[in-house]
């Protein structure tokens, strides 16, 4: 349909068709499609017929265009591409009172928009691989010389991606001055980018012309189809820029053969070779071919090739290049600094050999080299305890804990928890280095006061108390691992009772279980070992530059601050030997590298060499040493002179933090300043479930005067506690441990409301509804906090649940309660929340992923306390799916119909083969959707004539003039379900020919007598 419009009123003064009468029916709203396009003309758009008309077609005007690209999109067919084109290629008649003022020869195709739908419909002819439709196309007499630009201005304006690609290769090929080629580049480029073989052939054969020869070449090239590009090659110029397309192709795709046919046919070239040649063979590390290449172009041989081969770590190539004569001293190469970026030493080791200077080193490698990432620890012990791979073993020797080494995990828990919260593999460089744990050091004394609660459900608590609150989202892969292997370690301790690892290295309290020979869970020997052997690699890199005359303090202090920090005496002997210093003073300490290595001998070796702990209180010595649980050198810095008057960097409260109860006694003693050390002791409390802790420190700030108590409490004030350890006068630790606490808690900063709400998390996560009910008889403000009534919900703790309830929280003031219940699987909870008036939406994904559709009485009470439910749910679509018919049956009862339904079950039902399902959902008036989505095609590979016979019962159009289930049911080899396809009017032929003639199974002579059987009983 177009119309005609007169420019200079904008009227429309005529309507006309093609192919149709004006009025038959179309099933789109014609009128619609035109309004608000009555505009002025767009030279694009309109086909200009005179001085005062244009035509504006249907399919040119923006909805129409949008239209068509959306049929092209998903369903264009042969006959909608025929039509189209017959519409295309047809004059356009005028009416009587125009005839005398306008052109008889116009055409559609004269409007650039119905030029670029041209071609979106040759792209899809391209994907039917049918040349009759390709060439009519291609003999239409349509003027494609559109400006290219307008072109990509349409394709942007509308979408359409699939044409982008083209539009690339047109440009990237120049071919923006052959736009009346436009079709036939089009074919061109699909045809060889969808691999269709006889319109490939067809292209080739019936246009031989030069120009249309170098479009498929080129085509080639670009799809890197290496067959047709040797093919065409003879077809086209054997120039220099077709060389060099091929070539380039080559090094790109690392295809050998197109370089191996280059060098056969080297004398029918009009140039030689380029380095790309070269290049390849390297890239594949082709050893004879590269030789093969240099002894026949030895010219091409230059500092790329070079770089490559060393990228490639390929020794033996460089090694070749090097005896070629490639010039190792040239200004423009760096390539020394390749082999320092990937750790080679053997190749490194080779340019040193062949006079290569360490002078051309960039410094920023050198800080790479004293570079390690706490990832790259991570990942090495990741995959040395991946079961699903073969065990890494490390190659550093004494690999195995000794017999009485008492195993820690401080370092090993701090490195998973810093990859599992900021590490980003996108931005390696952005990564901290290792041993940088102070970013989450609250986060880790979270986590070790879990481990000391000694829960033995403890997967479960570290879940509930950190995985929603305090860990970051998963940013990949490897921080998920971090975190499985981070809760299975914890789970490891407290198993074995090992929690006494964490208060210092002279605590006596171990097991028999801390101790071992092939201990396979991870702890700190891995890490130290892991860490070592990096440390090793990326040293002896730094030992071989070294050797060669680079200068040891070209990077100042940083290659000793790193010997210094990864605990290995004998490269902090070496690098001194060398001449590396310190700057002098407590340099050593400025970031706490010296503390970082976690040993004593190293600090012992630092004091000797003339370090100086430092008097200045800002530096974190104290705290590093506290974090690691490393005693000795607490002891050390003390015996020293370190200042002990900041009471955030004197490790008192990381010592409270970890209990650790023999460190915080000893820096006490030694005057360690006490100042605003806020509420980790009563978070602590709650966590190891010490209610004698508890009691004492909320009546010393009820005391004070700080805390309020509710009226009504139910707590008998009158009741002696259970577990007072402080107050046990006959255990001597008790007392010190109270005398302690004391000291803290009136030196500490006064308890705040947040005190208490981290208190209530802590115990609720805990279940422990006594000490629950304590802290909730002070009064606190939660406002409601939704994640303390989750963490209770996901506990499965009812009492805890009521508790909060009694305390002024809201089932209906937290929507979510419910679906967490039904993700832990809680039956008890899940009746609990809905007797109380949870709700659960239709829709939630947590109703169709963890219900238990075989609990049969749970989903009917959630069906009757949530009726909304029962009408066209995610539950009655995860029954269908899960082959649930109970469920099924179940949540049929609470709907009315299905008549109206959003899911399609009865795919569902066909899929799981499912006659019983299907016959339930059809009473409810399920309805079976056309095409694909019917169920017959399911119901025919899964062999069931039953199912497929009530399908076409129910609606005997489903494959009406189609072929649907007949592929299905000739592999199956089911005549019935084949006379009952065709009965109900399948289409057996394609082009006239037997659908079932390409299929597999039957040779032509049992086809030709199983067609005549079948036509004789139809």
């Amino acid at each position: 349909m177009y119309m005609i419009i007169d420019i200079n009123t904008l009227n429309v003064v005529h309507k006309g068709t093609l192919f149709m009468n004006q009025d038959e029916y179309l099933d789109i709203d014609i009128e619609e499609l035109f309004s608000d396009e009555v505009e002025y003309p767009n030279v694009t758009r309109d086909i200009k017929v005179s001085d005062s008309l244009i035509i504006r077609p249907l399919v040119a005007t923006e909805k129409g265009l949008r239209l068509l690209i959306a049929k092209a999109i998903t369903n264009f067919r042969k006959d909608d591409i025929e039509v189209f084109v017959d519409a295309c290629s047809s004059k356009i008649e005028f009416p009587s009172e125009f005839a005398d003022s306008v052109e008889p020869e116009y055409r559609f195709s004269d409007s650039k928009h119905v030029i670029f739908c041209m071609l979106l419909a040759a792209i899809k002819c391209a994907a039917f691989n049918g040349p009759e439709l390709l060439k009519r196309i291609l003999d239409l007499e349509i003027n494609t010389n559109i400006p290219f630009q307008e072109l990509e201005l349409l394709s942007s304006a509308f979408g359409m991606g699939t044409a982008v690609k083209l539009l690339r290769f047109i440009r990237d090929f120049g071919y923006e001055t052959k736009m009346e080629l436009l079709i036939y580049m089009a074919f061109s480029y699909y045809s060889i980018c969808w691999d269709r073989e006889e319109l490939i052939n067809f292209l080739k054969d019936s246009y031989p012309g030069v120009i249309y020869q170098q479009m498929l070449f080129d085509a080639a090239i670009r799809c890197r189809n290496g067959s047709l590009v040797q093919e065409y090659f003879f077809k086209v110029e054997p120039s220099s820029e077709n060389i060099r397309k091929m070539t380039e192709m080559a090094y790109e795709s690392g295809n050998v053969d197109i370089v191996k046919f280059l060098l056969k046919n080297s004398d029918k070239l009009e140039c030689g070779l380029d380095e790309n040649v070269l290049k390849t063979a390297i890239k594949k590390k082709d050893y004879d071919l590269a030789k093969e290449i240099i002894n026949k172009y030895p010219n091409i041989v230059d500092v790329s090739c070079l770089e490559g081969a060393v990228e490639s770590g390929n020794i033996t190539v460089v090694k070749l290049l090097i005896k070629s004569g490639v010039d190792l001293f040239s200004s423009e190469f760096q390539g020394i600094n390749i082999p320092i970026k990937r750790r080679d030493v053997d190749m490194l080791r080779l340019f040193l050999e062949n006079g290569v200077s360490v002078k051309l080193v960039d410094q920023r490698v050198i800080e790479q080299l004293c570079s390690i990432k706490n990832y790259e620890i991570a990942e090495r012990l990741l995959d040395h305890f991946d079961k699903d791979k073969e065990m890494v073993k490390f190659k550093t020797p004494g690999s195995q804990d000794k017999v009485g080494t008492k195993l820690k995990f401080s370092k090993a828990i701090l490195c998973l928890i810093e990859v599992r919260q900021s590490y980003d593999q996108y931005n390696p460089n952005s990564n901290v280095e290792f041993d940088e744990f102070i970013k989450h050091l609250d986060l880790y004394e979270k986590v070790m006061m879990i481990v000391n609660s000694k829960r033995k459900d403890i997967a479960d608590v570290f879940y509930s108390y950190h995985m929603g609150f305090c860990f970051m989202s998963l940013r990949s892969n490897t921080s998920g691992d971090c975190y499985d292997k981070l809760v299975e370690i914890i789970g490891y301790i407290v198993e074995n009772d090992l929690q006494s690892t964490f208060e210092d290295t002279e605590n006596n309290k171990t097991s028999d279980s801390g101790y071992g020979g092939d201990v396979e869970i991870l702890n700190d020997r891995h890490y130290e070992l892991a860490k070592l052997e990096l440390v090793n690699r990326n040293f002896e890199l730094l030992k071989l530059l070294t050797e060669h005359g680079m200068n040891i303090s070209s990077a100042g202090s940083l290659i000793l601050k790193t010997a210094y920090k990864s605990g290995d005496i004998g490269w902090i002997n070496y690098f001194i030997s060398k001449g590396a210093k310190l700057k002098g003073g407590s340099d050593g300490f400025e970031d706490v590298y010296v503390c970082k290595s976690n040993s004593i001998d190293v600090l012992q070796h630092w004091i000797k060499n003339g370090g100086v702990v430092p008097k200045n209180p800002e530096y974190e010595c104290i705290n590093m040493a506290c974090l690691l649980g490393n005693f000795d050198m607490v002891k050390l810095l003390v015996e020293n002179g370190v200042d002990l008057s900041d009471p955030g960097r004197n490790g008192v409260r990381i010592a409270c933090r970890l209990d650790l109860k023999r460190t915080l006694k000893y820096l006490l003693d030694n005057n360690a300043v006490i100042k605003a050390v806020q509420h980790h002791q009563l978070e602590y409390a709650c966590l190891v479930e010490d209610i004698g802790l508890v009691k004492i420190i909320l009546e010393h700030y009820d005391g004070l005067g700080v805390l309020e108590k509710r009226e009504n409490t139910e707590m008998n004030e009158g009741n002696e506690l259970q577990n007072d350890s402080f107050l046990n006068l006959e255990n001597t630790d008790g007392i010190e441990e109270y005398r302690i606490t004391k000291a803290l808690l009136e030196k500490g900063e006064p308890i705040q409301n947040n005190d208490l709400f981290d208190g209530v998390i802590a115990a609720v996560a805990l279940a422990n509804v006594e000490i629950l009910k304590l802290l909730l008889s002070y009064k606190f403000n939660h406002n409601g906090d939704s994640k303390i009534l989750q963490i209770a919900v996901q506990t499965g703790n009812t009492d805890v649940v009521e508790l909060l309830l009694e305390d002024g929280f809201s089932i209906e003031d937290n929507p979510d309660t419910l679906n967490i219940a039904l993700e832990a699987k809680s039956v008890e909870m899940i009746k609990f929340l809905l007797k109380l008036g949870a709700k659960v939406d239709k829709y939630s994904h947590y109703l169709a992923e963890y219900s238990n559709l075989d609990d049969i009485e749970t989903l009917r009470l959630i069906l009757n306390h949530c009726p909304d439910i029962g009408d066209d749910s995610l539950l009655l679509l995860s029954a269908v799916r899960k082959n649930k018919v109970e469920a099924v049956s179940l949540a049929l009862e609470y709907m009315v119909t299905l008549a109206n339904g959003g899911y399609n079950y009865i795919l569902d039902a066909c899929k799981n083969n499912n006659l019983e399902i299907l016959k339930m959902l059809f009473e409810k008036g399920a309805k079976i959707r056309k095409g694909y989505e019917s169920g017959v095609i399911q119901a025919c590979g899964n062999n069931n004539l039953e199912i497929l016979r009530l399908l076409l019962e129910r609606n005997p159009n489903l494959v009406l003039g189609k072929d649907y289930g007949l592929k299905e049911a000739y592999n199956r080899n089911n005549e019935e379900m084949i006379k009952l396809l065709i009965k109900y009017g399948a289409n057996a032929s394609v082009n006239g020919e037997p659908a079932f003639k390409a299929l597999d199974g039957l040779t032509d002579h049992n086809l030709f007598i199983f067609s005549q059987r079948m036509a004789m009983e139809l």
